[in-house]
């Protein structure tokens, strides 16, 4: 169990609280009840949140991987019952001498498509204008900040999705009660044999924001690396 940011914030008031009850001793009742609000708000917070039993998780990926080729693994996050959609982190463990790298994370692909279609839009106006040698034509200095808006935009998930993998090997999301999401991260075998994945790893979001829970879930199994059969098939 973690204690999140809000909980830490909401156990803070007690310390001004306790400071004014130097100059009125009631402040000190206040925060004593305030501190026994906090713990039972925490108690009642780790009591609704769904425990380890209530997720489903599953990894997916070829019987035999390539050697030195992408491959895609899949992994289902369920969470078979609940009382509102929840934040989580999915940390899997590949074979530590895979490569590894993630999709990008949520937004990234209607965000890169959005920088497509601000660019074809401004294209025709910036043949236009240079025709022209004129002042641009209407519109061109609103497309010409939508695409900078996109590509700011844009950089930190890229980003943000190069580190996640590449430092951490964590994959986030929400998950609704009774349904399921799928975290994508491909591997790379660096050579043929043997190899074994390891357990999946996943932590949660409580009902209330106030704690974070996590669990170890058995997923450990053998995979086998061939020849690139991705280029065989092509």
């Amino acid at each position: 169990m973690q204690l999140t940011s809000r909980a830490f914030a909401l156990l803070l008031i007690t310390a001004p609280l306790l400071a004014a009850a130097a100059l009125a001793p009631a402040f000190a009742w206040i925060a004593a009840g305030w501190l026994l609000l906090w713990l039972a708000a925490c108690v009642a917070d780790w009591r609704l949140t769904p425990r380890a039993a209530d997720w489903e998780l599953a990894r997916r990926h070829e019987e035999r991987l390539s050697l030195a080729a992408w491959n895609r693994v899949d992994v289902t996050v369920r969470l078979v019952t609940g009382l509102r959609p929840l934040n989580v982190w999915l940390r899997d463990t590949p074979p530590a001498d895979f490569g590894v790298n993630a999709d990008g994370p949520p937004g990234f692909e209607a965000l890169a498509g959005r920088v497509g279609d601000a660019e074809n839009r401004l294209k025709p106006l910036v043949q236009k204008s240079e025709k022209a040698l004129s002042w641009p034509p209407p519109g061109f200095e609103a497309l010409a900040g939508r695409v900078g808006d996109a590509e700011n935009r844009l950089k930190p998930l890229v980003q943000k999705s190069e580190r996640a993998f590449t430092e951490q090997r964590v994959l986030t999301g929400h998950v609704t009660p009774g349904g399921e999401s799928v975290f994508i991260y491909h591997v790379r075998p660096p050579r043929r044999g043997d190899f074994a994945f390891g357990d999946l790893y996943l932590r949660w979001d409580s009902v209330l924001g106030l704690l974070r829970r996590q669990a170890r879930f058995p997923a450990a199994g053998p995979v086998k690396v061939y020849p690139n059969l991705v280029d065989v098939r092509k």
